[in-house]
């Protein structure tokens, strides 16, 4: 009898109901985080996109064609290769995506500016 208690006991701390709601908001949110996603990349790349054809300090007109296929040729790349990096241990896509991070953060201090 005393094992059926201690076995009850254990048992009660896993509720599967619980288990069940969280599983059923989880499926309905990460979605949601997916389309939040996609639709901030696709503004971010659309204000950068035009901001390089409005601007003649950022890219000059003899330079622009190039750094646009550069840029276009970069993200391809990046595109190609997210899925093997998806399948790397646990710590190393995140220590990739803050590492891509703060290049551009620091490539981003090279641009001109307008003073």
């Amino acid at each position: 009898m005393k094992w059926f208690v201690t076995f009850h006991k254990k048992t009660k701390d896993i509720d599967p109901i619980k288990i069940a709601k969280h599983k059923y908001y989880l499926g309905k949110l990460l979605p949601c985080i997916n389309i939040f996603t996609k639709v901030g990349i696709n503004i971010v790349f659309n204000v950068a996109y035009l901001a390089s054809f409005n601007s003649e300090s950022l890219f000059p007109l003899e330079k622009r064609a190039t750094a646009i296929g550069i840029c276009n040729f970069v993200a391809r790349i990046a595109t190609i290769l997210a899925p093997m990096v998806v399948k790397f241990k646990k710590p190393v896509p995140i220590l990739l995506i803050i590492g891509v991070n703060l290049i551009c953060l620091a490539v981003s201090f090279t641009l001109p500016s307008k003073d």
